[in-house]
């Protein structure tokens, strides 16, 4: 996917950190990535930019993705 980039919070290392991505594409909006135990999903939400601080984020590459939330990310972005 082109001009795709993934981020996790800068604070790694714990469990709940592990369960949320951040993703943007070119100079598109930001969405924040959670899995949802309940429905056993990824689900996205839309975040203002004005509540993104890219310094509290680590880029992430696509193998350090879990597989199902590289299918949403497909998903989402579709080409």
């Amino acid at each position: 996917m082109n001009g795709l980039r993934v981020y996790t919070p800068a604070v790694n290392g714990s469990e709940h950190a592990k369960a949320i991505f951040y993703s943007r594409r070119d100079s598109g909006p930001f969405y924040l990535w959670r899995y949802d135990q309940e429905l056993a999903t990824w689900r996205p939400s839309r975040i203002h930019a004005s509540d993104v601080v890219p310094q509290t984020f680590s880029s992430a590459t696509w193998k350090s993705l879990p597989h199902a939330l590289r299918a949403r990310l497909g998903e989402h972005y579709l080409e």
